[in-house]
């Protein structure tokens, strides 16, 4: 009798290390998170295979059986590395491994471009040094433009000794200590006409969201203004011939600067300007663009959300002026009708080599339904005109449509009205931005 009561322990155990098993198990996968593995540029080497490199070194840390279940994808296009489900033990282990530069969780990230250091996790009350150069920010955008202020490396040592990557320098593009792995990536692969195999930015997007995330604080960055510090934020394209003028028109507004050296732009540049317009604070985003014909795959982009425009040509170069009615149908083309447009004759101060006379130049602009301008950027003679000019048309513009739609709202009874002034109205609370 005594032998059959204990017969049922050795059942009784079993079941005993199958509950401890399955328990460990669910432990392990609940402390699982999914992590990137980063190694900098892929190897030169032909038959460098990606996912059994990264297999291999899974299998290391946590075995085959678990690994072939923990790995998920390898990157072996644009860069070297894998995403792989790890417990924070493997963690540690594969980023003490040669190769690897960093592994960190997979996340997703909404960028907010008046949020900039809270959006990379860097509150303003943080304690920070000036130059915070032991991080690296990576970007899949439009690229940048290394000659803005943003992207300067000044008071920036060598990036950090784990990093692998490399940078792309070319004819129009220079690398520094800021910028230390930018490249030029096709996701076809196919490099044709307009497109140039080159990390600058052609539209200005990638600029300002790089600038946003990593960029190096300038008050007069949109990126870094809060909310409420303008009423109204303008979107205003410059368009005209190379050489014009258009650059410099743009640094006397912005900055009362003048280069008697300036280089043709190549792709897209803006700058900002806060002025005051009939008791309102206006935000004044000018962007400037090149002027040559390689440049013109990018017009859509480039007058999206434009709300004025000043046309530029040369007074002492007549084919200039004759191209301004090239440079209205395009605009035309792809901005809002309602777009406010400026004529500005540039270089006025070259008056002894005239070719374009003055009141020619106003005929045609009546005739257009243009407002005109004769300008001098070296001078800075009526650029501060020509600007608040078309400034005071939008808001007027606005004003009105505004003053209609509560006229309208009024006259139906015990009805409400949204009111939608365009794509550049604002107010106090919530602005409409002039671009995507």
């Amino acid at each position: 009798m005594a032998s059959q009561i204990s017969q049922p322990w050795p059942l009784l155990f079993i079941t005993l290390i199958c509950a401890l098993l399955i328990s460990c198990s669910g432990e392990s996968d609940a402390s699982e998170k999914v992590y990137i593995v980063y190694m900098g540029d892929l190897p030169s080497k032909s038959d460098f295979s990606a996912t059994s490199m990264h297999m291999s070194m899974l299998q290391s840390v946590m075995g085959s059986q678990r690994a072939s279940k923990s790995w998920l994808h390898s990157y072996h296009r644009s860069f070297n590395g894998f995403v792989a489900k790890l417990t924070e033990e493997e963690k540690e282990k594969i980023a003490s491994m040669d190769g690897v530069v960093s592994v960190f969780p997979s996340t997703k990230k909404q960028l907010h471009t008046t949020r900039s250091w809270d959006f990379m996790g860097f509150p303003q009350e943080v304690k920070r040094t000036q130059i915070e150069s032991d991080i690296i920010v990576g970007m899949l955008d439009t690229g940048i433009w290394p000659e803005s202020e943003s992207f300067s490396d000044e008071g920036f040592g060598p990036p950090p000794s784990k990093w692998k990557g490399s940078c792309q320098a070319s004819l129009n593009f220079t690398c520094n200590n800021k910028i230390v792995g930018a490249k030029f990536y096709h996701s076809e692969g196919n490099i044709s006409y307009p497109d140039v195999p080159s990390p600058r930015d052609s539209e200005g997007h990638g600029s300002h969201t790089a600038s946003t995330a990593a960029g190096g604080v300038r008050e007069e960055l949109m990126a870094y203004k809060v909310d409420n510090e303008y009423d109204y934020l303008f979107k205003i394209v410059l368009i005209g011939d190379s050489g014009v003028g258009k650059s410099n028109i743009l640094s006397r507004f912005t900055r009362n600067e003048f280069c008697l050296e300036s280089k043709s732009t190549i792709g897209v540049e803006f700058a900002t300007r806060t002025l005051q317009v009939e008791g309102k604070t206006v935000k004044a985003q000018i962007w400037d663009t090149a002027g040559q014909e390689r440049y013109r795959a990018i017009t859509s982009a480039y007058y999206r959300g434009a709300v004025g425009a000043l046309v530029v040509y040369d007074i002492t170069k007549r084919q200039t002026f004759e191209n301004v009615q090239r440079w209205l149908r395009e605009l035309r083309d792809h901005a809002d009708s309602n777009i406010v447009i400026m004529m500005a004759g540039n270089k006025s101060d070259l008056n002894h080599l005239r070719a374009i006379n003055e009141q020619d130049a106003q005929l045609f602009a009546e005739k257009e339904g243009l407002s005109f301008l004769e300008t001098s950027a070296l001078e800075a003679r009526n650029v501060e005109k020509a600007f608040h000019t078309i400034m005071l048309d939008i808001y007027q513009i606005i004003s009105r449509k505004a003053l209609v739609a509560q006229e309208a709202a009024a006259n139906i009874p015990g009805q409400g009205t949204a009111i939608k002034i365009g794509d550049y109205s604002g107010n106090s609370n919530r602005r409409q931005c002039c671009s995507n």
